[in-house]
């Protein structure tokens, strides 16, 4: 059993989206990141009406460089369900997203 978070934002750090899940029968971390790539593009094609931009690299990263989707995916485990906001994240990632922004000004 797994769980995954993820956060889409607009160009000025807005959140377009933001959304969490459990997974059940995962055989590896591997399937984990993969699966999580293709629901966010899923739900990108499905939700984003603006010109989409896709970054993917394949990298291993510590939690401290990934603390939004790190705390979305804890949400998922607490809550035991899969959510999906459009234009809006929960409290206990508006802090940090403040400071990924902040974080992103050169």
């Amino acid at each position: 059993e797994a769980s995954i978070g993820g956060i889409i934002r607009d160009h000025n750090g807005d959140v377009v989206l933001s959304t969490w899940r459990v997974l059940h029968q995962c055989s590896s971390a591997e399937e984990v990141e993969a699966l999580a790539c293709r629901g966010a593009v899923r739900l990108a094609a499905e939700w984003v009406r603006q010109p989409t931009i896709l970054e993917c690299e394949v990298s291993n990263v510590r939690i401290e460089c990934n603390r939004v989707a790190h705390a979305l995916a804890q949400l998922a485990k607490r809550t035991v369900h899969c959510v999906v906001w459009r234009a809006n994240a929960p409290n206990c990632v508006k802090e940090l997203l403040l400071e990924d922004c902040r974080h992103s000004v050169p």
